[in-house]
């Protein structure tokens, strides 16, 4: 972990919340009925989440009331836009970017002296099964801030009392009216000039996403004209009701026949982009690296696959040659033909492999395609660090240090942020 986090891989983007910063979040959190930290100083992310307390609980989504109703924490304006790293939804990160940039002012102005509790609602108090996913098609982010509101209510009526009486007898001159009037104002300052409304916002930018919830599931809408219900865990995939799917139609995401690819590819939704492969080589060789170093980083104890030259990586190809997966040498073959101007066709576990979701999908709908399609596919490595750190990490954590080693130098050198497809 402390290699990806000094290759800032890892933790990048965290708002670090001092002790007073702190105190508002514990007041928050208590306010939803969650247990506050202990710690003075702790880091959240662009949702609220802190990865100290979601360590101490043993639970990165402690910031949930069952998955169908996920809260959200601002304390600060800098979570503005800030990576949300463990989201329960993939619409989350853009509805919190929706919910600042309609509420910039009042965020600064609120945040000033207290913190901003957000519902995400869907309009369900729990999810019965899997088919309830089929029925999102917005989220109520919903602010709370009552004790403020509730101080510039009380504000607001102070002053109108302080205003009023009659000419002979102004309130204003009645010393109890003056007090309290003066005592609010040294406990909440002038609210008067401080924009503090804010009102529920309806997020309906998304008609396909991804969920963790029951061990991972997806919606797909409008794939030639159907939609989709993928789910990943195929004991759930098993339950499905299909009696509550109307239209839709479910498919597993671990069926061994991959029926779900076959239908994403006749909809165009991905495909392998065969142009971009023969016009950028350097593209394919990246994607054989990823191969041999997936199979052979621990195959000699004595050799560094960092470090390697490109000779002795052909002899160690040779020498583990068993531990090299079919699908490299077919790789090899499809790229030694774009350069005798022949386009090979390639097996089912190659165009997996380099299958892409297509150009014309929105970057939403292409997070969701390059999720499901890593699912399959983890060794696409940069695609899985780029869509699903927590899943990168899963596989990350079980490697050896020499495997972790080059993991992360691959990513510091091939990941580009807003671009997952330059791998």
């Amino acid at each position: 972990m402390l290699r990806l986090i000094d290759r800032k891989l890892w933790n990048a983007g965290l708002v670090r919340l001092t002790p007073h910063l702190v105190e508002r979040y514990n007041a928050c959190l208590i306010s939803m009925g969650l247990s506050p930290t202990a710690e003075s100083e702790i880091d959240v992310d662009g949702a609220g989440v802190s990865p100290q307390m979601a360590k101490a609980l043993g639970n990165p989504h402690y910031l949930c009331n069952g998955f169908a109703n996920p809260f959200a924490i601002i304390v600060s304006p800098d979570q503005y836009d800030k990576p949300v790293f463990f989201p329960i939804f993939s619409w989350m990160r853009p509805l919190l970017r929706v919910f600042f940039d309609k509420n910039q002012k009042a965020i600064r102005d609120v945040t000033g002296t207290h913190p901003i509790g957000l519902d995400l609602e869907d309009g369900l108090s729990a999810f019965r099964g899997v088919e309830d996913l089929l029925l999102l098609t917005e989220i109520t982010a919903v602010p709370h801030i009552e004790e403020l509101a509730a101080a510039a209510e009380e504000q607001s009526r102070l002053i109108a009392e302080f205003n009023d009486g009659p000419t002979a007898d102004p309130y204003c001159l009645r010393e109890h009216v003056c007090d309290a009037l003066v005592k609010q104002r040294k406990i909440h300052s002038d609210l008067r000039k401080r924009k503090i409304d804010m009102r529920p916002i309806t997020f309906d930018s998304f008609d396909d996403f991804y969920t963790i919830a029951f061990g991972g599931a997806a919606v797909l809408r409008d794939v030639d004209g159907d939609t989709l219900l993928v789910v990943e865990d195929q004991e759930v995939f098993k339950q499905v009701d299909k009696r509550k799917l109307g239209s839709a139609k479910a498919y597993c995401l671990n069926d061994p026949t991959f029926s779900l690819f076959e239908t994403l590819k006749k909809s165009k939704w991905v495909s392998v982009p065969v142009k971009r492969y023969k016009n950028d080589p350097k593209l394919l060789e990246f994607k054989k690296e990823l191969l041999l170093a997936d199979a052979l980083c621990d195959c000699d104890a004595d050799s560094n696959w960092r470090t390697l030259t490109s000779a002795a990586r052909k002899a160690l190809i040779v020498k583990c040659e068993d531990k090299v997966p079919a699908i490299y040498f077919e790789l090899e073959r499809y790229a030694a033909g774009f350069k005798a101007g022949r386009v090979l066709n390639f097996s089912p576990e190659l165009e997996h492999f380099l299958a892409e979701p297509t150009d014309k999908m929105p970057p939403e709908t292409t997070q969701v395609l390059w999720t499901l399609l890593t699912r399959r596919e983890p060794r696409n490595l940069l695609a899985l660090y780029a869509v699903d750190k927590n899943a990168f990490l899963a596989r990350y954590e079980m490697w050896s240090d020499k495997k972790r080693e080059w993991a992360a130098d691959y990513l510091v050198e091939r990941y580009e942020h807003h671009h997952l497809m330059n791998s």
